[in-house]
């Protein structure tokens, strides 16, 4: 599992919403992908890397 930390001392409100929208981001991610490999659409590491950039190329997702 891997396990990633973000820090943020006194920050100024803008540094805090980037921090929160790179977080939410980066679950969007993992749980569309997870929800891809339980659906049977990815099934390697090569195909979980397609699926995100099917992920960017959808205008539905800015």
């Amino acid at each position: 599992m891997l396990v990633y930390e973000m820090k943020l001392q006194q920050g100024t409100e803008s540094q805090y919403s980037r921090l929160d929208q790179a977080i939410r981001t980066g679950r969007f991610v993992r749980n569309s992908i997870i929800k891809a490999w339980i659906d049977g659409q990815v099934k390697s590491r090569n195909d979980a890397y397609a699926y995100c950039k099917l992920l960017s190329d959808n205008p539905e997702f800015p």
